[in-house]
């Protein structure tokens, strides 16, 4: 199970690369770079590469499957994936035959 504990060897073994300030890990993908930022407790995806992120309680430290959701997102770019067709937590409006939203 990866938890704040081994994500850093988690992030070791899938590419992740410490920076020389702050204790910060970045991979560098071709087409986006993903970091984590442990004094922030932040995951940071490429918002700006078109990654979409609608609800970023999945880009902090507060609960260990956001550890899986960065792992699946990085397993996606390393099969080819580019980032803007990768979208996390999307809202969803569903209506039935009553036009009822929920």
């Amino acid at each position: 199970m990866i938890q704040i504990e081994n994500l850093k060897a988690v992030l070791s073994e899938i590419g992740f690369v410490k920076e020389s300030m702050g204790d910060y890990y970045k991979r560098d993908y071709d087409t986006c770079i993903v970091a984590v930022d442990f004094d922030n407790k932040k995951i940071i995806y490429p918002e700006g590469k078109g990654l979409k992120v609608h609800d970023k309680t999945t880009s902090n430290f507060d609960k260990k499957e956001n550890f899986v959701v960065l792992e699946c997102v990085c397993r996606l770019l390393e099969k080819g994936y580019r980032p803007e067709h990768i979208e996390l937590e999307p809202r969803w409006t569903f209506s039935g035959t009553h036009g009822v939203s929920i």
